[in-house]
């Protein structure tokens, strides 16, 4: 019983804390989402002055579906903003393009903590999509197997590994 206690106070912090970035996130484009910019530009308009005012040509500005699912993908040279920040002249769409042309940014200037984060994304996309799996079945393996042995099971360290990569993946989002 000690165990589980101890793995709800690990795990309840990264929770608390990915929880309140987004709820701060979402509030504060909340609050701006209906107050237009003094230039009525949108979202897009924004991007593309801002790529075009840093002398880049070679990055798409397209929009995809969803809210606050705005994201620069370096691979494939393209800012994709969302439709709640595509075509709105809000403060929040402007900033939020904004935003993403700064990571444009950041990896023309070879900024070292974007060359960082770019190499733990992947590592936080693993996380993100293993973590919950990985804890579910070390609790399973750990109520079958709490019999067998006193000593630390499989089972615990499944869940230590799960709680692991769901900090990799809420810490690399902040």
């Amino acid at each position: 019983m000690y165990f589980y206690f101890a793995f709800l106070l690990i795990l309840l912090p990264f929770i608390a804390l990915s929880a309140w970035a987004s709820a701060k996130v979402n509030s504060t484009y909340a609050q701006y989402d209906g107050v237009p910019n003094s230039s009525r530009m949108t979202g897009y308009d924004t991007a593309v002055r801002l790529l075009h005012r840093h002398g880049i040509r070679d990055i798409s500005v397209n929009r995809v579906e969803g809210r606050l699912t705005d994201h620069y993908h370096p691979a494939k040279k393209q800012v994709n903003l969302s439709a709640s920040t595509f075509g709105s002249p809000s403060i929040a769409a402007v900033a939020v393009a904004a935003h993403e042309i700064g990571h444009v940014m950041q990896k023309k200037k070879g900024y070292l903590p974007y060359k960082i984060r770019t190499a733990l994304v992947p590592v936080a996309n693993i996380g993100s999509r293993l973590a919950l799996p990985i804890v579910l079945i070390g609790i399973i393996l750990d109520v079958v197997m709490i019999s067998t042995s006193d000593a630390v099971s499989v089972g615990q360290w499944l869940m230590y590994i799960g709680i692991g990569l769901y900090s990799l993946s809420r810490s690399s989002c902040l």
